[in-house]
């Protein structure tokens, strides 16, 4: 009945195990990982021509200055007034997703596991790719 939904699901669902298994991200990170597949499909030309859904719907392009490769290493800069004297102004923790509203990324803390939003941060983008073994992956079940 629902035939491009059901085909989109799948797309999006096989994009998030992609993501997870390429980055060896834990599967906490699910529902950060999808809400910026979406983010990024939003802002990302279609099938029916050059403009993406974002530009249709509000008539200008999309700013994509900002995006960062998921999964990957990045250094928020804290506040000043959070940290001490001597204490480090950076949070180390891994991109996974893009803030709702601004230019601000989800980073999750390798301290504290939690998710924070920042707007001063610099991804470590240099690194290649981990290699994956095929023989090595789970095997996924459909949903």
């Amino acid at each position: 009945m629902n035939g491009k939904v059901e085909c989109l699901n799948c797309t999006i669902i096989e994009r998030l195990h992609a993501v997870l298994l390429e980055y060896r991200l834990d599967k906490s990170l699910r529902a950060d990982i999808l809400m910026a597949l979406f983010f990024l499909r939003k802002r990302s030309p279609t099938s029916y021509g050059m403009t993406t859904p974002y530009e249709r719907c509000y008539g200008s392009k999309p700013d994509v200055f900002h995006f960062k490769v998921l999964g990957r290493t990045a250094y928020a800069l804290l506040p000043r007034v959070s940290t001490a004297k001597i204490a480090s102004r950076t949070l180390l923790g891994t991109a996974c997703g893009y803030a709702a509203v601004g230019h601000a990324l989800r980073i999750r803390s390798s301290a504290t596991r939690n998710v924070l939003v920042h707007r001063d941060v610099v991804a470590d983008e240099t690194l290649p790719g981990t290699p994956v073994n095929p023989c090595a992956l789970p095997l996924l079940e459909r949903f």
